[in-house]
């Protein structure tokens, strides 16, 4: 009787062995197939990492590209305005009909660019 309890015991610790190796191979399997995740993880984080420093650096040349356009488009818009200044000066007194040449002829003033049926005592 004491052999069968002994085969008993053997055949309860080899079991017990053989199922401590077969969950040993399974966590092997499972930690490896964790390694490759984390391998893949890890190069995506990388390309992330380097995609973020392009697009970093993308930005900052568009930010000093429109802060260029900026300044220009502020010189711009003051050439235009002295241009506008310049245009009302030689042109505006003109059109409003003050000033010299925009008056009509009179005695007193004769006109400078008109012919001779704009003076009324028949000069020019």
């Amino acid at each position: 009787m004491l052999v069968l309890y002994v085969l008993a015991g053997y055949a309860a610790l080899g079991t017990w062995i053989a199922w401590l190796v077969s969950r040993r191979r399974k966590d092997n399997e499972v930690i490896a197939a964790l390694r490759r995740q984390f391998a893949h993880v890890d190069a995506k984080r990388e390309a992330a990492e380097r995609a973020a420093a392009v697009a970093e650096e993308q930005c900052l040349q568009a930010l000093q590209n429109a802060e260029l356009a900026m300044e220009v488009a502020g010189d711009v818009r003051v050439v235009g305005q002295r241009v506008q200044r310049l245009i009302d000066c030689t042109v505006g007194p003109a059109a409003a009909g003050t000033g010299r040449h925009g008056a009509p002829a009179s005695r007193d003033y004769p006109a400078i660019a008109g012919g001779a049926g704009d003076n009324p005592e028949g000069r020019g």
